[in-house]
């Protein structure tokens, strides 16, 4: 991932994840939606590792971050 001319590296669910909001822009996902959307092959992912992996991606991406939290929808 490059930012703001600086590179960070992202982890294989990091990326799954990036990729699951991008190519659902301005949606609303669920947690579950996001745990098929980013599940890798013979990979399991679990509701609190979705949370983890989300909470990095938005310390990656950084202050501004586009990704938001909807709780109770």
């Amino acid at each position: 991932l490059t930012r703001y001319g600086e590179t960070t590296s992202l982890t294989d669910a990091e990326f799954r994840v990036l990729c699951a909001f991008l190519d659902h822009p301005q949606q609303l996902l669920t947690r579950d939606q996001l745990i098929d959307l980013a599940k890798g092959v013979d990979t399991p992912v679990y509701d609190r590792s979705i949370d983890v992996t989300v909470s990095r991606l938005r310390k990656k991406l950084g202050r501004d971050a586009p990704i938001r939290t909807a709780r109770n929808e």
